[in-house]
């Protein structure tokens, strides 16, 4: 039977990673806004790697940051604002002070209420990381400003499902000047690896994501190739093992269990595979970790 990646609700992550944790969240609607420099040094850095169940977005007004998202690695600071959507597998890898802004969470049935689907559709085109103009970070500051203000109320209010609507659709217009600036084998990666993340465990087969692309395998091939430098098959090899990775990190799981739960029949491929893309064992992985989580 499948079983997918470990997931990590907000709560398990503040326990985890937040020496102090945030408020208790009670309502049934997650939303949350923090400012960044109240946590910031409570954070343990780097974080382990966990799949989110919720959506947030990270706005600094000051200093930077890095951060994994699925295979690649981000930078923000008070010039970019990170986008992290529910299911994404991260990690915070590095915070510089002093750091100031917001963090903004929240279950992503919230959009579906308060976009259209045209929107949600430029909502879902939107990159990991939004570079913001001066009328951006303006706009973006007094909206966060606005909503940490209304949060303080202590229940998620009509008026801030407003100014969160108000938030987002100020960033929709972003979806279509990425697009703008993208090559075609650009865009056309970039859809690939968004299948990818949702489907390797199921599909290992390339026809599977070049006929969702209404492309031929030699055209995505070639497209990957040009605008990753990768295969496609190692994009895929590597998103299964960083599924892989997250789960490693529970030791109560065994290996081979894991290896069947990636959709993976014979532990020991995913033995050899596992160490050919992170040079580890999968025994070594987990020791490490166990050793960087204390």
């Amino acid at each position: 039977m499948e079983t997918t990646p470990r997931l990590i609700d907000p709560t398990a992550f503040q326990k985890a990673y937040i020496r102090q944790p945030f408020e208790e969240v009670s309502r049934p609607d997650y939303f949350q806004i923090v400012r960044v420099e109240q946590v910031a040094s409570r954070l343990v850095v780097p974080t382990l790697l966990y799949r989110t169940t919720y959506t947030y977005l990270v706005f600094l007004t000051q200093g930077e940051g890095r951060q994994l998202h699925n295979l690649d690695e981000v930078k923000i600071d008070a010039q970019r604002l990170l986008l992290v959507r529910a299911g994404t597998i991260t990690a915070i890898q590095a915070i510089q002070s002093p750091v100031a802004g917001f963090f903004i969470g929240f279950d992503p049935i919230v959009l579906e209420r308060l976009l259209s689907p045209i929107q949600l559709q430029q909502w879902l085109a939107l990159p990991a990381v939004l570079p913001l103009t001066a009328g951006d970070i303006a706009w973006c500051s007094g909206l966060c400003h606005l909503l940490a203000d209304e949060q303080a109320h202590g229940a998620l209010t009509d008026a801030a499902l407003h100014l969160l609507a108000g938030l987002v659709i100020k960033l929709l217009p972003k979806a279509t000047l990425e697009n703008t600036w993208m090559s075609r084998e650009e865009q056309l990666a970039t859809q690939f690896k968004q299948l990818v993340y949702m489907h390797c465990i199921q599909r290992k087969d390339l026809a599977f994501y070049a006929d969702a692309l209404a492309i031929s395998e030699n055209y995505l091939f070639r497209c990957v190739k040009t605008a990753t430098g990768k295969v496609p098959k190692t994009i895929l090899l590597e998103t299964l093992v960083l599924y892989a990775r997250v789960q490693l990190q529970n030791t109560t799981t065994d290996i081979a269990t894991i290896a069947y739960s990636l959709n993976v029949q014979d532990p020991s491929y995913f033995g050899r595979l596992f160490r050919k893309v992170t040079g580890q064992t999968p025994s070594d992985y987990r020791r490490s970790m166990q050793d960087l989580s204390g």
